[in-house]
């Protein structure tokens, strides 16, 4: 039997896939409708447009976490594009589906907010 989580998973987690050209008010209209987390699915193997770095630095200076998985398999280190994010502040999971991810911000969140969802990503 596998644990269960000591809170309640956070519920309010939200997935964008990321297209070239996409700006920030996608990803913003999520967190003003309630979104505790959002994971990013990142084009190729993780790619971010670069007007999403501002956003990302301010989601995370409020706790709301932002997780970057690609799109496809990546034998590699994370995308360029992925590599900048984190500088932002995203959290890189390059081995973790889109699905995956969220289920496990879920998880994180409710178990100790942002710090938890570092840890839970960690490689």
């Amino acid at each position: 039997m596998h644990p269960r989580p000591p809170h309640e998973p956070e519920s309010d987690v939200a997935v964008i896939r990321v297209y070239a050209g996409m700006t920030a008010a996608m990803v913003n209209t999520v967190v003003d409708a309630g979104a505790r987390g959002i994971v990013l699915e990142g084009s190729g193997g993780g790619n971010v447009p670069i007007e999403l770095f501002a956003t990302i630095m301010e989601l995370t200076h409020w706790e709301i976490p932002v997780v970057i998985v690609p799109r496809v398999p990546v034998l590699a280190g994370p995308a360029t594009g992925a590599a900048l994010a984190e500088k932002a502040g995203a959290i890189i999971a390059p081995g973790v589906t889109a699905g995956h991810a969220r289920v496990a911000l879920m998880v994180a969140l409710g178990h100790g907010g942002v710090r938890a969802a570092r840890e839970m990503f960690r490689s």
